[in-house]
């Protein structure tokens, strides 16, 4: 036998060989416990030993050949040639003769067709979200286990992302877990960061660090349900000011042209850090169509000046909106770029409200603060709040400063 180098932790142990047999195996973790490389191991594992017909879903379908590449691959590519193959248009991994479907929370269509004895669900807190997450666990997914029966193990993991969603309707995650502990063929396994013995202790403690004390961090770092509140983000730690920190600027948009969500705001967030102390200067937040919208933009940018970088929320929605702005004469001399969200919102924002939970965070004095300190008060783990767009701004602009390393002037 090739030996591929594979190990648990044993909370993975725990889970994916577990003492007693069970059916529908849930583990609600922090962030960076592993899961997604324990599974892969578990599948590549044990698809050399028998032949399975699986299926993985994931958040979106960009993720997907991330994935492969990054935790399947290293360890397929240790094995002969003939006995694996990734068919990377197809999203179809065979493994001996084995074959695994991969799919996506955002193309739910093509989750149906198939019977499948195998399903492993990436980041089930995304996954089983609201409505459409229920129904691509009760309509799609369920329905093709139904040829194996008690032969079809389910393996359900992520970072909790609520109890209930917007409309009050238990999050289907939450509810799996909760009948886990009466239903003799489930087994629920909690696992928080620091359980991951396979991370460096100082990226344990980064992620602690990034968390404020709380909901978020019982449920980022402890992989606890949390239901939704208001109280992540504290008024007081947003003082305002009328000292300007000096440093290196950007303004970062978070844009409204986004597929189903024409209702949004467009949100541009000025801010600087002196890689001691993070400070918004200005945010300007409105709701226009394009071109009008476009007016607005230009009018900040220029009152910018052309020394500021003005970053772009990047998304294929906004693409022909941004070669407009760029193409614009009156844009002659301005940096716009763009940057890709990394993490959803709720992840992307807590590494700067860690440092406003520790008094590093600062608003400059005007008349905007109102607006964006009501929404921060209103934010939940949960996405149950009515608004984010400020946020999201400024964790973009968070984003793209620890990406460029700024140095202080």
């Amino acid at each position: 036998m090739i030996d591929l180098g594979i190990k648990y932790s044993r909370k993975q142990q725990e889970y994916f060989y577990p003492k007693k047999p069970a059916r529908i195996r849930l583990m609600p973790k922090g962030r960076r416990t592993g899961f997604t490389y324990g599974a892969s191991n578990h599948i590549v594992e044990e698809n050399l030993e028998e032949e399975h017909r699986g299926l993985w879903v994931d958040t979106v379908h960009g993720n997907i050949d991330r994935y492969v590449e990054r935790y399947f691959m290293p360890k397929l590519r240790k094995l002969p040639n003939s006995w694996y193959n990734w068919n990377k248009q197809g999203k179809e991994l065979r493994i001996c003769d084995s074959i695994f479907d991969f799919r996506s929370r955002d193309n739910p269509e093509n989750i149906e067709g198939f019977g499948y004895d195998r399903v492993y669900i990436n980041e089930a807190g995304i996954v089983l979200k609201g409505e459409k997450g229920r129904y691509i666990y009760e309509q799609a997914i369920v329905p093709m286990t139904a040829d194996y029966g008690d032969d079809c193990i389910q393996f359900i993991g992520g970072t909790p992302k609520g109890i209930s969603d917007k409309s009050g309707t238990t999050h289907k995650f939450f509810e799996l877990c909760e009948k886990a502990k009466t239903e003799e063929d489930y087994l629920l396994v909690h696992m928080a960061t620091y359980e991951n013995t396979f991370i460096p202790r100082a990226g344990v403690a980064n992620v602690k660090r990034d968390l404020p004390h709380g909901p978020a961090r019982d449920q980022e770092y402890y992989g606890k349900f949390v239901q939704g509140t208001g109280d992540i983000i504290k008024k007081e730690w947003l003082p305002s000011t009328n000292d300007r920190i000096a440093g290196n600027k950007l303004r970062f948009w978070d844009t409204a042209i986004k597929d189903k969500e024409h209702n949004d705001f467009y949100a541009g967030a000025l801010c600087t850090y002196d890689k001691t102390n993070f400070q918004i200067q200005d945010i300007v937040r409105f709701k226009e169509l394009w071109p009008k919208a476009k007016e607005i933009i230009i009018s900040t940018i220029i009152a910018d000046g052309k020394g500021i970088t003005q970053w772009f929320e990047d998304s294929s929605a906004f693409g022909t909106a941004i070669e407009d702005l760029r193409t614009d004469p009156r844009m002659h001399g301005y940096s716009i770029k763009q940057q890709a969200p990394k993490g959803e919102k709720f992840v992307r924002a807590m590494p700067w409200v860690s440092r406003a939970s520790c008094g590093r965070v600062s608003l400059l004095y005007g008349a905007w603060n109102n607006t964006f300190i009501n929404e921060c008060i209103c934010f939940t783990n949960d996405d149950s709040h009515p608004h984010d767009d400020q946020i999201d701004a400024v964790s973009g602009a968070w984003q793209v400063m620890g990406k460029t390393k700024l140095r202080v002037r």
